[in-house]
């Protein structure tokens, strides 16, 4: 045992523990003054960020608020230029939207000549030079701040335009600025701030505040937008007050140090005088551990009623548990399992043999162990027992490991339902087979003299052979087995025949009505194609038939009123006559396409497809204000069909025009026809700025019959698709950058087509 520690010694670290306790404190009051200045500099961040998210919040809320107002006066200009509001519907409508926006103070309808024809609300004198402008760019406009009495105004011009470009009269909104404050301008915020519109000279135009305390210093501005023109939207705090929170901190910071210094005082008396017993009783008892320890086998103490006293490392290492949880445990003990009770009593009792026994014990995590256990009288003592112990659980598994390997091979095979056998090479008896194989010949035993290959059907003439596969079957059996049957090396190292059968009957079986099943399909394929051409025939021929209607139904209406002369006429009847050449042209391309002969193929431009299609749908296109745009890049001559090409595309303008009806904004489709990388193939693009396809649509495009329009035919896609791959293209869908749809195909070039683009 080594000598205990003098006093003396620990003197200086009982100094280096106090100058540390004293740097700790220090430390500590550094750290409160620094989370004092952080929480000042993080409340200033954290209103300031309030601050701009408020004021962000309130742009937007009046920049929804213009663009409502815009949408209004844009409806309401759209109703009078059909004609379908009188001046008592104008005034009701604008009452009501008066009524429900109380910053909206005039809504006039101006004549071309500005001469006010409607007015609702207070007379405000329009602005010449905004309604100029506006009619000028025919695009709504704002006019810039004026005032009226002591109220500030912004004005809203909506001009009405003609379809021959000249102006029909003005929608003008006077909006009162302050009011829109008040209005758009939540109680919460303005509780908060002072928010004020300014102009370009930072004067205040209008301004909200709730409170009439001074504001603070902590601003932030932004630019409205609309109704623009250098009008910002400013933002100014209120001045509060810190609050508690630092005070209070800075308080508990003081009584929280003095306490920690008569703390430290306290123990550094208490310290000096347990030292030196400390010091004496940690030497012994390490000593004592470390010769413990260092022991291999595990060791544990047990008093006279069985309670374990003290463990070493090994043991604790063994059962998993540690000195805590092993100190203080009675019989039975938690590494003790249960169905041992007889050696539990005679470790009680002491009535052990002076070789060991073995037993199996539990390891903290379940893991049960075998160890060999010895225990003898404690010398010197009034009782107890010493016990030692050693793991034998890898020397006791390797045992049974190889008793194991030989019933776990067999118990596999036998689990299996192919019939497996192995038999000896040189007189093929059988030297082991698993239950199926027994099961399938039951006069079939291992270690027979009969060969094995004798008493399989057809084997014989495979014995001779490396490897081998063959079917089988047996005799009074209608199943039908597949033989796999190569050499191995057996475990008494000579060779061997491993033989494996596999039923193969419902395999075959399957296979066959898989053959039936085909054929079926092949011949209702060949029936559904044949009513997909007839479909075919009907939707190619609606547009020039749908065309002759329009023709001659407007002619009748025009013969009705005495409105249509000789002349007219005769142009009528030429486009009657034009389209229903068309129609003969349609169906006699679908008929070739049909009996699957070349078609008519001759070199066609693509401005001239474009013109032609563009005539026949730019009247719908017009009349949903929808602007087309065609870009043409190479116009180089193609070997096509120009009818059935000209169908294709006037499926995907149609289609696009049909998306555009479902969108809220102005519509557009552009047409792009540009030259491929390989310089062989032209690609056609038709581009729209619809709502686009889900993404669940886009494997379902050229499934035939499925369409997502009401009176839709479900075939139209399909249709293009096959004209193109008729024409030796390819057919493709890809959303477009402007978040619509891009259909696309291509077509290879003429044989013998100028290299150089012709210019339209």
């Amino acid at each position: 045992m080594p000598p205990p520690t003098s006093s003396s010694t620990s003197t200086p670290r009982q100094s280096r523990l106090w100058w540390l306790a004293a740097l700790a404190l220090a430390g500590l009051l550094a750290a409160l003054m620094q989370l004092a200045s952080l929480v000042w500099q993080d409340s200033k961040n954290s209103q300031r960020d309030t601050l701009v998210q408020d004021v962000l919040w309130s742009e937007q809320a009046l920049r929804l608020h213009f663009s409502s107002l815009q949408e209004w006066g844009t409806q309401l200009l759209s109703e009078i230029q059909q004609h379908r509001l009188d001046a008592e519907s104008f005034r009701r409508r604008a009452a009501f939207l008066m009524r429900e926006n109380r910053d909206v103070m005039q809504v006039e309808w101006l004549g071309a000549d500005d001469q006010r024809l409607w007015q609702v609300g207070e007379r405000l004198d329009p602005n010449p030079a905004l309604l100029d402008t506006a009619r000028r760019l025919g695009t709504p406009r704002y006019g810039t701040v004026y005032r009226h009495g002591h109220e500030r105004f912004v004005d809203l011009a909506l001009p009405a335009i003609a379809a021959d470009g000249t102006p029909r009269g003005t929608l003008l909104l006077s909006i009162e600025l302050h009011a829109l404050l008040q209005s758009q301008i939540p109680w919460w915020i303005a509780e908060k701030y002072q928010l004020s519109l300014v102009d370009l000279g930072d004067n205040v135009i209008a301004s909200r505040s709730a409170l009439a305390e001074p504001v603070g210093t902590l601003s932030h501005e932004i630019e409205l937008t609309p109704p623009g023109g250098g009008m910002r939207l400013r933002a100014t705090s209120y001045i509060t007050s810190l609050g508690v929170a630092l005070p209070l901190l800075a308080v508990l910071s003081t009584l929280l140090t003095v306490l920690l210094l008569v703390s430290l005082w306290k123990i550094r008396q208490h310290m000096r005088h347990r030292h030196q017993s400390e010091d004496a009783l940690r030497a012994e008892v390490t000593f004592r551990a470390q010769i413990e320890d260092s022991m291999r086998n595990g060791l544990f103490v047990l008093a006279p009623d069985g309670t374990i006293e003290r463990a070493n490392r090994a043991f604790c290492t063994m059962t998993g548990l540690s000195e805590t949880d092993l100190l203080g445990q009675v019989p039975p003990y938690r590494f003790w399992p249960d169905g041992q009770p007889e050696q539990l009593a005679a470790l009680r009792d002491g009535a052990l043999p002076a070789d060991g026994f073995e037993l199996t014990w539990r390891h903290a995590d379940g893991t049960p162990f075998d160890v060999r256990l010895f225990v003898a009288p404690l010398a010197g003592s009034t009782g107890g027992w010493l016990a030692t112990c050693y793991d034998r659980t890898e020397m006791n598994r390797r045992r049974q490991a190889i008793i194991d390997t030989e019933l776990r091979f067999r118990t596999v095979l036998d689990g299996l339902d192919a019939p497996v056998g192995v038999a000896a090479a040189d007189g093929q008896a059988l030297v082991f087979a698993n239950r199926a194989l027994l099961e399938l010949l039951p006069d079939l035993h291992p270690d027979v003299s009969e060969p094995f290959c004798l008493v399989i059907p057809g084997l014989d003439r495979l014995c001779d052979t490396p490897a081998s596969e063959h079917d089988i079957q047996f005799h009074g059996s209608p199943r039908l087995y597949h033989l796999h049957r190569r050499r191995i090396a057996w475990v008494d190292g000579e060779s061997a025949w491993l033989s494996i059968f596999t039923d193969v009957t419902e395999s075959r079986r399957l296979a066959e009505r898989e053959r039936e099943h085909s054929e079926r399909v092949q011949a209702t394929s060949r029936l559904l194609t044949m009513g997909e051409l007839a479909s075919t025939l009907a939707h190619e021929i609606n547009q020039p038939l749908a065309a002759i209607s329009s023709f001659a139904s407007g002619s009748v209406r025009k013969l009705e009123n005495d409105e249509l002369s000789l002349a007219q006429a005769g142009q009528v009847m030429g486009r009657i006559a034009d389209q229903a050449r068309r129609a003969g042209k349609v169906i006699q391309g679908i008929r070739s396409f049909v009996r699957q002969r070349e078609p008519a193929l001759a070199p066609t431009l693509p401005q001239t497809l474009l013109d032609s299609v563009l005539t026949l749908v730019g009247p719908r296109l017009r009349q949903q204000q929808i602007a087309v745009t065609r870009r043409v890049s190479a116009n180089l001559p193609l070997d096509i069909d120009a009818v059935l090409i000209e169908q294709v595309l006037l499926n995907l303008l149609n289609n696009a025009a049909d998306a555009l009806q479902e969108t809220s904004g102005r519509g557009w489709i552009e047409i792009r026809v540009n030259a491929e990388d390989d310089g062989q193939r032209l690609r056609f693009e038709v581009i729209d700025n619809g709502p686009g396809l889900p993404d669940g649509l886009l494997g379902q495009l050229s499934t035939p019959f499925y369409t997502t329009k009401i009176d839709g035919m479900g075939i139209g896609l399909n249709i293009c698709r096959s004209i193109v791959e008729y024409h030796r293209g390819a057919f493709g869908y890809r959303p477009a950058d402007s978040g619509g749809s891009c259909f696309w195909f291509v077509l290879p070039l003429s044989a013998a087509h100028d290299k150089e683009p012709i210019d339209d």
